[in-house]
């Protein structure tokens, strides 16, 4: 049984990877099924316990890709309530420890794009402390210090979409701290290498809330450069490198925009469109590229395509803040526009 229980989740996985996220879903609620089965009749046994809280965060993942955002934060209750029962019978379960901090990370994530900003921020900070615990234990173990990057980088962007700028600004260089010293020690490892882009992408953000639109731009820039290069080199990272490499595209449209810079914001906001446009019936895309292909659609001309998308996300009970706040300006601009349209004799 359990053979089985991870055929269907090494299955699944490579379903969710190709986009069909029905199957995916298929094959994760069978693993999870048989997990559970053999964790019930194994409750002494940790790695029967390790296996049902996994199986858990896999359909969660297929569930966000669907568009559930919501059955995706049950899942990922129930996975944590699954760590935090093993580490209260082994406080010393490291493994454990790890896993609660990313799972903690991944529902308050998912809790920011619910819209609830205070309990993603709450959340973020307990995967923070967990993370951190984790390295004062061992600060050469790097797969701790990827969460410590993880909670770090995720808590600074919360805190940012909350107005805690002083805050954000000290989690988000502790974060790029841990992914510069995890490039030192092999620049060659591509998550690492995305991990730090990311952290370009959240300081350039920074920047530009302090009104230096070009020192922005600059570093976005070298997160782009970062990420193509890792793009044309590393075929295993290619979905989730265009992923994060739209949302640079995002932002270096947003920057050029801020400084007047028309035909490249234009051009920003194509290279991002052409990197997440839908790819055919029946394949879904995430939540987070959705929103980042709605607000460059709607910013570069093409308004009556991101319609759609945008009703799409609603009726997710997508309402992550800076989107709905992108949104809302460009709605608000246009409405302005036709106004003055109006006027003109």
């Amino acid at each position: 049984q359990a053979e089985l229980g991870y055929a269907d989740s090494n299955l699944g996985t490579l379903l969710l990877d190709r986009g069909d996220v029905k199957a995916a879903i298929a094959m994760f609620s069978e693993a999870m099924r048989i997990a559970l089965a053999l964790s019930q009749s194994q409750p002494g046994d940790v790695s029967r316990q390790t296996q049902a809280a996994q199986a858990r965060a896999w359909l969660a993942s297929a569930l966000y890709a669907r568009g559930s955002i919501r059955e995706a934060s049950d899942q990922r209750g129930e996975e944590i309530a699954s760590y935090e029962s093993m580490l209260a019978v082994d406080p010393k379960n490291n493994d454990a420890r790890r896993a609660l901090s990313i799972a903690e990370g991944a529902q308050a994530m998912l809790a920011l794009n619910l819209g609830q900003l205070d309990e993603a921020v709450a959340q973020f900070n307990r995967a923070v402390a967990l993370a951190e615990e984790l390295g004062r234990r061992d600060k050469d173990n790097t797969e701790w210090a990827e969460a410590g990057f993880l909670a770090k980088s995720s808590l600074g962007e919360a805190l940012m979409l909350a107005g805690e700028r002083q805050r954000a600004r000290a989690a988000i260089n502790a974060a790029q701290e841990i992914a510069a010293g995890l490039l030192a020690k092999d620049a060659a490892v591509a998550k690492w290498q995305m991990q730090f882009a990311r952290g370009m992408l959240l300081q350039s953000e920074l920047l530009a809330d302090d009104g230096d639109a070009l020192g922005a731009l600059r570093l976005v820039q070298g997160a782009i450069q970062r990420l193509q290069d890792l793009q044309a080199s590393s075929d295993e990272t290619s979905r989730s490198v265009r992923s994060l490499l739209a949302r640079a595209w995002l932002g270096a449209a947003g920057h050029n925009s801020a400084l007047r810079r028309t035909d490249e914001a234009r051009a920003a906001w194509s290279k991002a469109i052409a990197l997440l446009e839908p790819p055919r019936e029946g394949v879904a895309t995430v939540p987070d590229d959705l929103a980042v292909l709605a607000i460059a659609l709607r910013h570069g001309g093409r308004a009556a395509e991101a319609g759609p998308i945008v009703d799409r996300l609603a009726g997710m009970g997508f309402r992550r803040p800076d989107y709905l706040r992108s949104i809302a300006a460009d709605e608000a601009g246009a409405a302005a526009g036709r106004e003055a349209s109006r006027s003109v004799p």
